[in-house]
C-alpha cells in the first residue's frame, strides 16, 4: 500500500472510499509525515453500509493552519490509529431563536461508531 503524504492524496484516497460499493470491508489508508490542510476542506467521510475506514497515522500529523476542521464522519465506521490532529477549527452551526446549533458546538471529537487509538488532538482554539 502507498503511504498518503499530500492533501490532494488524501482527499482523493477518501473520495475513492466514499465511491465504493456497499460491504465492501474494510478499506485502509497509510498516513506518513505532516500533511497540511492550508485552505482546503477535506471531503467528508460518507461511507456506505458494510463499509470501514481505517485511518493508519503511524505517527503522522493532519495540520487544519487554524482554519479547517481535519476529519468530518458523516456515515460509516473510522478507525484512527497514530495520527495527530492538530491546530483545526471546527465550528458549530449558527444558533437560532429556537436553540443552539451544531451538536457540541463544534471543536471536539465524537464518534459514535469507530474508534482512535494513540491519536492526538492539540492546538483546538477555544469555542
Amino acid at each position: 500500500m502507498t503511504t498518503i503524504t499530500t492533501i490532494a492524496a488524501l482527499d482523493a484516497a477518501i473520495g475513492a472510499a466514499n465511491a465504493g460499493v456497499a460491504n465492501t470491508g474494510t478499506i485502509t489508508i497509510d498516513l506518513g509525515g505532516t500533511i497540511a490542510l492550508g485552505t482546503t476542506a477535506l471531503t467528508e467521510i460518507n461511507l456506505k453500509a458494510g463499509t470501514t475506514l481505517d485511518l493508519v497515522g503511524g505517527g503522522a500529523v493532519l495540520n487544519g493552519g487554524g482554519t479547517e476542521r481535519g476529519l468530518f464522519v458523516y456515515a460509516g465506521a473510522v478507525d484512527i490509529a497514530n495520527l495527530t490532529l492538530e491546530n483545526m477549527d471546527a465550528q458549530g452551526g449558527s444558533a437560532s431563536s429556537n436553540g443552539g446549533g451544531g451538536g457540541g458546538g463544534g471543536d471536539e471529537y465524537s464518534a459514535d461508531d469507530g474508534c482512535a487509538s494513540d491519536a492526538a488532538l492539540t492546538s483546538l482554539p477555544a469555542a
